[in-house]
């Protein structure tokens, strides 16, 4: 409770004061309900400042949650994308062995009929790692098998909503390029978020007829440092890695990209 101070008049009887309190200055609790005068106003007056206070800074968080949550959906909301396949000596994102990745410009497609510009030369790519992943029969393939061909590796889970558009994407581009570029789309399985069977059942619903692997032993997200979903990867004929992407990626602007990789 807030305390106040007062007087007390002269004529007040004596004997209701305390012996110390000779010169009329004393000390009280006062109810909030009750208006106590000057001190009880004052108290009054601090709880609104308090209030006033407290009300202000809800308001500022509040925006502020507001204004990052516009940030957020203007970065992830359906129609959107990245700008393009970006150079892997310089990227971004944390895999789940907590590696980190600078960032680096997008380049960007700017026509699907056109080849794009690739963000590394052939003599400046590096080898994509190794990793063993799982087929459609649980056999164990070793992901350097595959390479021999201009290569997209998808990775994705069931429950990601951006991975199920891009997947649509990617299945056209295997019925569009399916005898000249490989593709290999790695199910992200933890065994609980994501399991085989959700997968299996995610190709099955939407009629996907790509290569699909399962990642069931962390083996190519740690590899990879995938960070986040849906990330692609492309790589060269020699198994080496021209660059990647984070997020949603169409397959108009992925397209320039293959044909560029498809005229080296």
């Amino acid at each position: 409770m807030p305390r106040c101070s007062g007087s007390i008049k002269d004529d007040m009887d004596k004997s209701d004061m305390d012996s110390n309190d000779e010169k009329g200055n004393i000390s009280c609790d006062v109810d909030d309900s009750v208006d106590g005068g000057r001190g009880g106003s004052g108290g009054d007056s601090g709880g609104r400042k308090d209030g006033r206070w407290k009300l202000l800074v809800a308001v500022v968080v509040l925006v502020a949650v507001i204004a990052i949550a516009g940030v957020a959906y203007a970065k992830l909301a359906p129609g959107t994308e990245t700008a393009g396949i970006q150079s892997t000596t310089s990227t971004t994102g944390t895999s789940d062995d907590g590696a980190s990745k600078d960032a680096s410009s997008n380049s960007q497609a700017t026509s699907s009929s056109s080849a794009a510009k690739l963000p590394t030369e052939p003599g400046d790519r590096d080898a994509a790692p190794e990793a063993t992943i799982y087929d459609s029969d649980g056999n164990a393939v070793e992901l350097t098998s595959l390479w021999g061909k201009p290569t997209v590796v998808f990775f994705w889970t069931s429950w990601c909503t951006y991975c199920s558009r891009e997947s649509g994407e990617f299945q056209s581009l295997y019925e569009r390029y399916g005898d000249e570029v490989d593709f290999v789309a790695i199910d992200c399985v933890d065994g609980a978020s994501e399991t085989r069977e959700d997968g299996e059942s995610f190709i099955a619903r939407n009629g996907r007829t790509y290569p699909v692997y399962y990642d069931e032993d962390r083996s190519a997200v740690n590899a990879f440092k995938v960070g986040s979903y849906p990330t692609l990867y492309l790589v060269d004929p020699s198994g080496n890695i021209v660059g990647y992407n984070t997020g949603y990626i169409s397959a108009t602007n992925l397209t320039p990209y293959l044909e560029a990789l498809l005229a080296e």
